[in-house]
């Protein structure tokens, strides 16, 4: 397997930001399950935290294995901590609809489209990695119908309302809009668009909180460049 310096980077890079999201991941679904309102949901999440884990270190591992020195960066993608920040403050108020609303739905949507990508690319390139990322994919995928299927759930019973989900969805929509602008650069050089992530990724979510949504046309490479890629 042989790839020139700057796809190792590149990739490098955007495995470390995968590995970033799935610590949030992880620490988010830990939190909901000290709070969810069965065992069996209280099971699942823990489940989930078990997996996001285990999906970090592979992303953490891989991401090392083809560029040790950019693997070390402390770079971070600004707008990613933003949405770190914001899921933090719906989980200190135990709200489980819109944490689950920011994390297991629309995050996960995001999650679950670079996987698929990159799984193809990853194949391409014969990284032996794509087939446990493959195992992630389906991971991945459950995690995000359990978040549909409680929200849809709680919809039906009154206990949220799809109008205040969907108001309270536009800042995360928002900040995703951000995360794949700052992603762009890093994308083209693995010959991806950072629109068609945002395309592919609201396929994923509910009609109802997409609606309003027209951001996809200004996912563009911001003239500050890419956050990720080592300066």
């Amino acid at each position: 397997m042989l790839l020139r310096t700057e796809l190792r980077l590149a990739l490098a890079q955007l495995l470390g930001f995968m590995a970033r999201g799935e610590h949030i991941a992880h620490a988010c679904a830990l939190r909901q399950a000290s709070f969810a309102p069965s065992d069996k949901i209280r099971r699942f999440l823990q489940e989930q935290a078990r997996q996001e884990l285990m999906h970090a270190r592979v992303f953490t591992t891989a991401a090392a294995w083809l560029a040790p020195r950019a693997s070390q960066c402390a770079a971070q993608l600004v707008p990613l901590e933003h949405y770190h920040v914001l899921l933090q403050a719906a989980l200190a108020r135990k709200d489980i609809s819109e944490s689950l609303l920011a994390e297991q739905v629309i995050f996960e949507s995001l999650g679950e489209v670079i996987l698929h990508r990159l799984v193809a690319g990853l194949a391409r390139h014969k990284l032996p990695v794509h087939h446990v990322c493959r195992r992630m994919l389906v991971q991945e995928h459950a995690h995000h119908a359990f978040g549909d299927r409680l929200l849809e759930r709680a919809i039906d019973t009154g206990a949220v309302s799809r109008e205040g989900l969907r108001v309270r969805g536009q800042e995360y929509l928002l900040l995703l809009e951000t995360i794949l602008a700052r992603l762009a650069n890093l994308l083209a050089v693995l010959e991806e668009d950072a629109s068609t992530y945002f395309t592919e990724t609201r396929r994923h979510l509910p009609d109802w909180l997409t609606a309003d949504v027209s951001a996809v046309a200004r996912v563009t490479p911001l003239a500050a460049g890419n956050d990720l890629l080592p300066q």
